[in-house]
């Protein structure tokens, strides 16, 4: 299934909310792989090479398919800083708000249901950054 590009706005939203959303909405793997390659613009291939996996890897992951070692989900969070570990079921909901400027509008992405980010300035010297791509 193709999805449309999406927008610098829109990942901009997604970079920004990707961690709220997976700590409130605690996805599967496969919804929360393919959140972190969306929030970072890229297709399954792309992203494949960019965590040193192969395209075939990041479908079946995805698709719900693969049972990933260790490894292969470190090599998915790492674009982010994300970390594998447990989650007690007491942090749904313990959100980290991203912080918004006085006044500022809700950029919402059309179908999801409580999408909160920093919005873009019309201004650069008022755009808040996108935080860069770490590999250690």
């Amino acid at each position: 299934m193709r999805y449309a590009k999406k927008s610098p706005e829109e990942l901009q939203v997604l970079r920004h909310t990707l961690v709220n959303r997976l700590v409130s909405e605690q996805p599967d793997v496969a919804q929360a792989a393919r959140w972190i390659r969306e929030a970072i613009g890229l297709n399954q291939k792309a992203f494949a090479a960019l965590v040193g996996l192969s395209t075939p890897q990041i479908a079946r992951l995805e698709r719900g398919e693969a049972n990933p070692t260790l490894d292969t989900l470190q090599a998915v969070g790492k674009p982010f800083g994300l970390k594998i570990g447990f989650v007690h079921p007491d942090t749904r909901g313990a959100l980290l708000e991203p912080e918004l400027p006085e006044g500022a509008p809700i950029s919402p992405i059309p179908g999801h249901r409580s999408l909160q980010s920093t919005p873009v300035a019309k201004s650069p010297a008022k755009q808040a950054p996108i935080p860069p791509l770490k590999f250690k």
